[in-house]
């Protein structure tokens, strides 16, 4: 009996602790994804705290891909049918991320839209800006955008033309 007793635990306590192990595993995936639902359904309702934070960590995911390489169709699409207008740059962070073709580095620019029907709505553009156009990011200053004719959140800086 007691050796039977001795193969069961011998297979029962790595089997529970490969569960526990997968459990947590799992957990760490499932947890942020259950957070970001929560934020979604905030901004949905019209939470703007919400909304902001959701616009900075798409600016974040979308700095991240482009710094491995990848390209944005959405920025393609906004450059070639967006609405020319102009945004007060309200602020300027360093992400820590670098393009890495070019080694620019990227910065999460914070801009308030001064649009026809409505001046003040913030955006936060997360953006390669080259160290030629550092100088001319101020606190206050001016620049050129282009916004998504389908949601005002979405904004692309024209860096070239400044």
């Amino acid at each position: 009996m007691s050796e039977e007793i001795a193969v069961g635990l011998a297979i029962a306590i790595p089997a529970l602790a490969m569960l526990y192990m997968l459990g947590d595993f799992a957990w760490r995936f499932v947890k942020p994804s259950l957070a970001v639902r929560r934020l979604e359904a905030r901004a949905a309702a019209g939470d703007p705290e919400a909304r902001a934070r959701l616009a900075r960590a798409d600016g974040l995911r979308e700095a991240a891909r482009r710094a491995m390489g990848g390209e944005d169709p959405d920025r393609k699409r906004i450059l070639a049918s967006g609405r020319a207008a102009r945004a007060t740059i309200a602020e300027v962070r360093p992400t820590g991320l670098k393009v890495s073709a070019s080694a620019v580095p990227m910065r999460i620019v914070e801009v308030d839209l001064d649009l026809d029907e409505g001046s003040g709505q913030r955006v936060t553009v997360c953006d390669a800006v080259s160290e030629i156009h550092l100088g001319r990011l101020l606190k206050g200053a001016s620049v050129p955008v282009r916004v998504d004719p389908l949601s005002a959140d979405r904004v692309v800086v024209l860096w070239d033309t400044l």
